[in-house]
């Protein structure tokens, strides 16, 4: 489904990326991991065309999608979900979720799409017509799934969803992206919480200093000594 090879990414002279290579399955749930700093944003970032790759290649259903434009690349449905979600604070809840349906394939599918999220996301029918940035950050991160949502991903990249959530609203966030992914959408996630993320992913990628330094089956990584003492403090 979403193939990355040997990417090489810059910003100015300074390489953020170095011989990235990654595959994600259609209906799987594969994560990135690593500490700040990392490369897992500029990776994503990547594969939605937001940076362009200096080497390598990104390909979709078979055919690279390096050149192609972002508005191009989310009406494939992929979609990315950015780190601090990125809202428009003065626009309404509807406002905000409207503006997920902007390309023309999920401007059909609106009413149905709109309908799906509040169907996960009830809080935010009851505030449907509350501004976006009157909301808690938890209720902001479930807008931001939203939003992506109604654009029908066929893959959904979450940047740190669980940034600055409290564990209870942690747990919540993550059922809803199983949920989504048991409803047929392929899931890519860039996390901090590597516990969550390696006990809900089928594989994982770890990345350090701009390289992958191991991947495999997510629950075989977390047993991983290395990972244990450098991520889980075990």
């Amino acid at each position: 489904m979403l193939k990355v090879e040997n990417l090489d990414v810059f910003y100015g002279d300074l390489q953020a990326l170095r011989g990235i290579s990654l595959e994600v399955e259609e209906g799987e749930i594969v994560t990135i991991i690593g500490s700040n700093g990392a490369g897992k944003s500029t990776t994503i970032k990547a594969i939605s065309g937001m940076l362009r790759a200096r080497k390598g290649s990104i390909s979709w259903d078979n055919r690279s999608i390096n050149q192609m434009t972002t508005s191009a690349i989310v009406e494939k449905g992929i979609i990315q979900i950015p780190e601090g979600r990125q809202l428009f604070p003065s626009m309404s809840v509807l406002e905000n979720l409207e503006l997920g349906a902007l390309n023309p394939k999920a401007q059909k599918d609106k009413a149905e799409n709109l309908k799906k999220v509040f169907g996960l996301f009830p809080r935010l029918e009851e505030r449907k017509n509350q501004s976006a940035g009157t909301l808690s950050g938890g209720e902001q991160q479930m807008l931001a799934i939203g939003r992506g949502l109604m654009s029908r991903p066929r893959i959904l990249m979450l940047d740190e969803p669980s940034l600055g959530l409290s564990p209870l609203l942690v747990r919540s966030i993550f059922r809803i992206i199983r949920q989504i992914n048991r409803e047929g959408t392929t899931i890519l996630l860039v996390e901090q919480n590597i516990h969550y993320a390696l006990n809900m992913a089928q594989r994982a990628y770890i990345l350090e200093n701009g390289e992958i330094v191991k991947h495999g089956p997510a629950r075989e990584l977390l047993q991983d000594d290395h990972i244990r003492q450098a991520y889980l403090g075990m």
